[in-house]
């Protein structure tokens, strides 16, 4: 595992070469975070709570969540394609050198400078610039956990994204799809609270008055936000990611016989024999 150190030391230092980008990502951030206060405070301007939340709360979800999932966005997906497309997979599977680990650990590098241009400027903006309350819980201790898993999860997906480009011409498709289902569906948008309840239902907890089943339909029902019943399945499902894009690998990068008689462009790559250059193996 420490040979693979480097790799992540080395792509974060690869983002931090570009000085001009890093600071425009910050100003960048800083304007997202402007109009997404002066957007939610428009619409908070006659309520001080829309379905069950504050402003303040909605503000910290906004801003927390669209740098969340900014962290999360390394394109590893298109990294191993273009690698795939390119041929230069071949130097990895050549060498002594485990792929999906090295694709890991270049995500950690691109997930720390992430961390380091969005997420961190983001928190300390939004805890002094807009004075933005956060309330002290178990919840906010277990956030780094729940980022780690997250990342685990995020780079497995995109991982077995991009090993499709074995299969496929381009993995623009299913990227694009991967990318507006995750960035709706986790709220990075707009809060889950206020999607319609056919779709959150799965994420909400009724409770009726004292002394009546669950079942029962009453006006006076109160549905609160709980996540105890994804809670249960979602580490194990975090922590099982990864093997099972490692399933996906070994399928991609093994499958039927040699790499060079089972995917063909790759095969003629190794070859030599495609647009007439050789390719050294």
């Amino acid at each position: 595992m420490r040979t693979y150190l480097p790799i992540a030391r080395g792509t974060y230092m690869v983002g931090m070469v570009y000085r001009f980008g890093f600071l425009f990502t910050i100003l960048g951030n800083i304007v997202y975070l402007g109009v997404a206060y002066y957007l939610w405070k428009s619409i908070y301007l006659h309520a001080d709570t829309i379905r069950g939340l504050t402003f303040n709360e909605t503000f910290l979800y906004v801003g927390l969540g669209s740098a969340v999932f900014i962290l999360l966005k390394t394109y590893a997906d298109w990294i191993i394609h273009y690698e795939i497309r390119e041929g230069a997979i071949a130097m990895y599977l050549t060498k002594p050198v485990d792929f999906q680990l090295y694709a890991l650990f270049a995500n950690l590098g691109s997930l720390l400078m992430n961390l380091t241009a969005i997420t961190i400027p983001t928190v300390l903006i939004l805890a002094f610039a807009f004075r933005v309350h956060v309330s002290l819980g178990p919840g906010l201790f277990l956030f780094p956990l729940s980022l780690l898993l997250a990342s685990l999860v995020s780079f497995s997906i995109d991982y077995m994204v991009g090993l499709t480009a074995f299969y496929s011409e381009s993995v623009w498709g299913i990227s694009t799809t991967k990318e507006i289902i995750v960035s709706v569906f986790s709220g990075a948008l707009i809060p889950l609270q206020f999607f319609p309840d056919a779709i959150t239902a799965g994420s909400r907890r009724c409770h009726g008055p004292p002394g009546r089943s669950a079942s029962t339909k009453s006006k006076s029902k109160d549905c609160s936000w709980s996540f105890n019943w994804p809670s249960r399945k979602s580490p194990a499902a975090a922590v099982s990611m990864p093997f099972r894009s490692r399933i996906v690998s070994n399928l991609s990068l093994r499958g039927e016989g040699t790499i060079t008689n089972t995917f063909g462009r790759m095969g003629y790559l190794l070859q030599g024999k495609e647009d007439g250059w050789s390719f050294p193996v």
